[in-house]
């Protein structure tokens, strides 16, 4: 069912309050685009104003210039590093899709042995656990 029609079985005040949720996110969002766009100007003043030739000049302007485009397009800028960063945003990106696949961990299983545990999970089904112990 697509969106337009769900909103068509609605409650008058059921629709009132989807619109009302859309509208206050538009808003924080806009907001938030604004005290970015305003941090970068503020720190694009501050190197110009330390800048000795017009080539520095022109070279923060550009680089000024490209941030602002991120900026724009949904990146968030560090007022510390004067530096944008990308939100990873969608509906199937997870923390775990930034995780750690393998870890080198050279000599520190030397005189460690792996001991399992069955446990029963949060969800009612079975499960092990893996844990690292001294080895005797």
């Amino acid at each position: 069912m697509s969106e337009e029609t769900e909103n068509k079985n609605l409650s008058l005040s059921e629709q009132q309050e989807l619109e009302n949720r859309e509208s206050v996110e538009r808003q924080r969002k806009s907001r938030e685009e604004g005290r970015n766009r305003r941090a970068a100007r503020k720190a694009e003043r501050e190197e110009l104003a330390n800048a000795e030739s017009i080539s520095q000049r022109r070279e923060i302007k550009e680089r000024f210039n490209k941030i602002q485009g991120a900026i724009e397009e949904g990146a968030i800028f560090d007022v510390n590093t004067n530096t944008v960063s990308t939100n990873q945003s969608s509906l199937n990106y997870t923390i775990d899709d930034d995780g750690i696949d393998t870890i080198d961990v050279g000599d520190l299983l030397v005189g460690l042995a792996e001991e399992t545990l069955d446990v029963v999970n949060s969800d009612n089904t079975a499960g092990q656990r893996v844990f690292l112990i001294k080895a005797v």
